[in-house]
């Protein structure tokens, strides 16, 4: 049974009653769904009276369904409908048909699209609460879900709330019969007499559904699967031109800003990727390495609106792509810096760090290696798809707002959050006041405080849409004392490895190696470069404090609060 669900207020009652016309509701568990309807160019499968459906929940579970395309009355649907569970992470398309495990299913599928391909004829989104119907015996007989569904055609959003009752098998229709009359009556519900995909077909325009297939790369779910193409061979970024802001909105709710941030810098890390696997540009690493922190930044930020158990495996992914991608990056900034060092004295005079060169490249090449071979291997093609099918889902973007158990509503909306959350990560930046200048501060604590002022930063720039002008030199004003602080943790670790080097005359000695020394190794040039960082190391501690003065003044924070004060409303 299949009913229009048109008041948020009986959706979220619905949620919690404990029982309908006698029969018992267990406690409701959520599901994210991502369906895409399939088909032929031709549209064979529903010519024959099915609808092919692929469902893939948060967790990467991929079910595909054959479906009849009707055999609605009033609230009730009779359909016959086949099943089959596949590999996590599946897409199904005309080339892994005959892949599919041996069952009514594929022999069906088969014999309707022959040697046809299968397209995408839409996706839409849903988060559905599941709630078990008990009888007076506390038999199962049946499940109440409660399914928020979005659908987006082209620019348009299309959302609506639905409520379905599914028979256990071998319990008899009167059941359903009696719960019908039960919401009809009692509760006021209209029956919806279409399907999910019969509904989808209505809003798609006239004669655009093929086009839309065809045309995809236009819009986000498209673009992305270009990015990935693309992605996976070396050479320049795709001649595509990527947004240039994320869209988040005041009136979004947060989970909606989550959704579009993390899409938005996904794109820039797969557009990075062919330039970063070609290695002639090393900002194409730096980009492609810096898109990864803004992610793993924004869900750190963005926790509370998502659901990071069902993100377990993009968190999990994100952090060894960063990984990957950082030993390279790490070794590019040290000799970019080491550069800089030479060229302050004459070429005749400047120090000798051959040795120190042919250990650094040494070092390159098998960092260099290992992050091609990550990028080359299943578990980060798998973390890609991961993304992307999080990028094509919607759930609970246009959702009604939250209420915790107790009663009491959830900040839900970007305009109400954001002063909250920037005051918060303000907060976690001062934390560090009683520390900064002080002789005996652990560098450790300059580094935790740079960590800090770029969450801040990123905070600030994830919502730069909504704040006022303003907000850009508060952005710059961070960016200077995240610049210092990254100068400093530069310095600490450039020392480290260098007075390695010194002593065993090769990168970063492996603290398992139990080799012992002969002597130090003779390098002079190593010596007055390791010389100069140490004393810029100095000059940086010495001189942050009047950075941090200025910082800490009446002017950045009255101007915070003016920005705070004009967030858009819109």
């Amino acid at each position: 049974a299949k009913f229009i669900v048109s008041a948020v207020e009986t959706f979220r009652l619905l949620e919690k009653i404990g029982e309908l016309v006698g029969f018992t509701l267990g406690v409701g568990k959520e599901r994210r769904l991502q369906d895409t309807y399939l088909d032929t160019p031709a549209r064979d499968i529903q010519a024959s009276g099915y609808i092919l459906r692929q469902r893939t929940q948060a967790t990467g579970e991929v079910k595909l369904t054959l479906k009849a395309l009707d055999g609605g009355q009033d609230a009730i649907h009779r359909r016959e409908e086949l099943e089959i569970q596949l590999e996590d992470n599946t897409q199904v398309t005309q080339t892994t048909l005959e892949d599919l495990p041996p069952g009514e299913v594929r022999e069906r599928v088969l014999a309707i699209v022959r040697t046809a391909p299968l397209m995408p004829l839409f996706s839409l989104s849903q988060t559905r609460i599941v709630r078990a119907i008990y009888d007076k015996e506390k038999k199962h007989v049946a499940d109440l879900s409660l399914d928020q569904v979005s659908q987006t055609i082209g620019t348009t959003k299309h959302a609506y709330l639905e409520l379905e009752i599914e028979l256990e098998p071998e319990i008899q229709e009167d059941v359903l019969g009696v719960l019908v009359i039960h919401l009809q009556d009692e509760w006021g519900l209209e029956p919806q007499q279409l399907s999910k995909f019969e509904r989808a077909m209505q809003l798609l325009p006239a004669g655009t559904q093929e086009v839309e297939q065809k045309t995809s790369s236009l819009n986000k779910l498209g673009l992305i699967e270009v990015l990935i193409q693309s992605a996976s061979q070396p050479g320049p970024p795709p001649a595509i031109e990527l947004p240039q802001t994320s869209g988040v909105t005041a009136g979004d709710t947060m989970t909606a800003a989550a959704h579009k941030t993390l899409s938005y810098f996904f794109k820039q890390m797969l557009y990075h990727e062919p330039g970063t696997r070609l290695g002639e540009d090393i900002e194409e690493l730096h980009d492609m390495r810096v898109a990864t922190r803004r992610m793993r930044a924004a869900i750190s930020i963005f926790e509370t609106y998502l659901c990071t158990d069902n993100m377990s495996t993009i968190v999990k992914g994100l952090r060894n792509t960063g990984r990957a991608l950082g030993r390279t990056r790490d070794l590019d900034v040290f000799w970019e810096k080491t550069e800089a060092y030479l060229k302050t004295h004459p070429p005749r005079s400047r120090p000798d760090l051959t040795l120190l060169h042919i250990a650094w490249e040494n070092e390159r090449e098998k960092a260099r290696a290992k992050m091609l071979e990550y990028l080359d291997s299943k578990k980060y093609r798998r973390f890609i798809q991961d993304f992307a099918a999080f990028t094509q889902a919607e759930p609970a973007m246009y959702a009604p707002p939250r209420m915790e158990e107790e009663g009491e509503p959830i900040p839900w909306y970007v305009r109400d959050v954001v002063p909250v959350l920037t005051y918060q990560e303000l907060a976690a930046v001062y934390a560090y006041d009683d520390w900064v200048g002080k002789p005996t501060t652990p560098l450790e604590y300059y580094h935790r405080l740079r960590i800090a002022s770029k969450r801040l930063r990123y905070t600030l720039e994830y919502f730069k849409e909504i704040l006022s002008v303003e907000s850009h030199g508060l952005i710059k004003q961070i960016k200077v004392i995240q610049d210092h602080l990254g100068a400093i943790q530069d310095a600490i670790v450039a020392r480290d490895l260098l007075k390695d080097f010194l002593i065993w005359g090769t990168w970063k000695h492996r603290q398992k190696e139990t080799v012992v020394p002969t002597g130090p190794v003779e390098a002079p040039g190593v010596e007055l470069y390791l010389k100069s960082r140490e004393e810029e190391l100095g000059q940086r501690l010495e001189t942050f404090p009047l950075l941090w003065e200025s910082f800490r003044s009446s002017d950045f924070n009255s101007t915070l609060a003016y920005v705070i004060a004009h967030i858009s409303k819109e």
